[in-house]
């Protein structure tokens, strides 16, 4: 069929549907959004076709993805300047890291630990240096 065929030409010549005469009605939208949701989240239907299984299953795997990409994000972390992080994974040394934002592997799997290099560390050994007790 095509545009100028005679006869009714207000199908549309690819699905053979009536072509709307306007705007969709603001109420069928939100009633085919609601369904889509519905299927979507596995919703009670009364027509019992038996999809509600493998919605749940999708809407397991989202859940699933969504707490995988946040426990992943858990392991962005900050070394300020005069610090370095001191990777480890598994107990094991791995990488030290300067200054910035970097990303290890979340916990259990690797740890940092930011150690400040600029703080000046002494023992005092045979002598004191400060005032304990005066006798």
């Amino acid at each position: 069929m095509s545009w100028n065929e005679p006869g009714n030409n207000k199908k549309d010549p690819w699905s053979g549907r009536e072509q709307p005469s306007g705007p969709p009605d603001l109420d069928e939208v939100i009633k085919g959004l609601q369904e889509k949701l519905t299927g979507l989240f596995g919703g009670g239907s009364s027509s019992g076709s038996g999809g509600g299984g493998q919605a749940s299953g999708q809407l397991a795997g989202l859940v699933g993805l969504i707490a995988l990409g946040l426990w992943a994000l858990t392991g962005i972390y900050l070394v300020d300047e005069g610090s370095r992080g001191v990777v480890t994974r598994f107990g094991a040394y791995v990488d030290t890291t300067f200054p910035g934002l970097h990303w290890h592997m979340p916990t259990p799997i690797e740890k940092v630990d930011v150690v400040n290099i600029e703080q000046q560390r002494f023992v005092e050994v045979g002598y004191r240096s400060g005032d304990v007790n005066s006798h």
